[in-house]
C-alpha cells in the first residue's frame, strides 16, 4: 500500500468520524445477523459497527485494494469470524442473495453511477425486511467544489436517491437531514 493511499484513508477515517457517529445513532440498537458496509474505506465504520453490534458478523467491501488492506488491518482484532473485508464492485457484489440484515453506504454513492444498478445489487443481497442506510455529507449538487476535483463523482439530491430507491422497489424510505446538511437515508427491502 502506498504512503499517499494510507494517509488519505487515515484522513477519511478522522474526517468522517462525526458524520459516522451521527448516522450510526439512527441504526438499530441490536443486530445479530450480518452487516455489509459497501465502500468501507479505511475501516473506521466497520470498527464502530463491530462495537455497536457485538453479536453481528460485519463485512466490508471496497473497490480499492488499499482500502481492503487498511480495513483488514484495522479490524483484525475482531477475528475473521466477525469481520471479513474483500475487494469488490458495488455493481457486482460477490455475496449470495438474502445475506445481510443491514447494508450501509457511508459517503460512497457519489461513485455508484448508474445508481439503479447499484441499488438492485444492494436489494439482492439484503434479506427481506432488511435495512439499507445511505449516509452523505451533502446532497447539494449545485456545489461543484468536489466534483470538479474528483473524476466520476456525482452528487445526487435526496429526491434523486429516493426516486432510484423506489424504482429498485425499496419501501419505507425516510430522509433525515441535520442542520449541517448531513443526510441519512433509510430504506427497507
Amino acid at each position: 500500500m502506498g504512503v499517499d493511499g494510507q494517509i488519505l484513508l487515515q484522513k477519511m477515517n478522522v474526517g468522517h468520524k462525526a458524520l459516522s457517529e451521527w448516522a450510526i445513532e439512527f441504526m438499530p440498537q441490536h443486530c445479530e445477523g450480518a452487516v455489509l458496509d459497501i465502500g468501507c474505506g479505511g475501516g473506521a465504520n466497520l470498527c464502530a459497527m463491530l462495537q455497536k453490534w457485538p453479536n453481528a458478523s460485519v463485512f466490508g467491501a471496497d473497490i480499492s485494494p488499499e482500502s481492503v488492506a487498511m480495513s483488514t488491518q484495522l479490524t483484525k482484532q475482531y477475528g475473521k469470524q466477525r469481520c471479513v473485508v474483500q475487494q469488490s464492485n458495488v455493481h457486482n457484489l460477490p455475496y449470495n442473495d438474502n445475506t445481510f440484515n443491514i447494508v450501509t453506504a457511508f459517503e460512497t454513492i457519489y461513485y455508484w453511477a448508474p445508481l439503479h444498478k447499484a441499488f438492485q445489487q444492494v436489494k439482492r443481497v439484503l434479506m427481506p425486511n432488511g435495512k439499507f442506510f445511505i449516509i452523505l455529507e451533502t446532497d447539494n449538487n449545485s456545489d461543484q467544489t468536489w466534483t470538479n476535483l474528483i473524476p466520476n463523482m456525482v452528487i445526487y439530491t435526496a429526491q434523486q436517491i429516493q426516486t432510484e430507491l423506489t424504482l429498485a422497489e425499496f419501501t419505507n424510505i425516510t430522509i433525515n437531514k441535520n442542520n449541517k446538511g448531513w443526510l441519512l437515508i433509510e430504506a427497507t427491502y
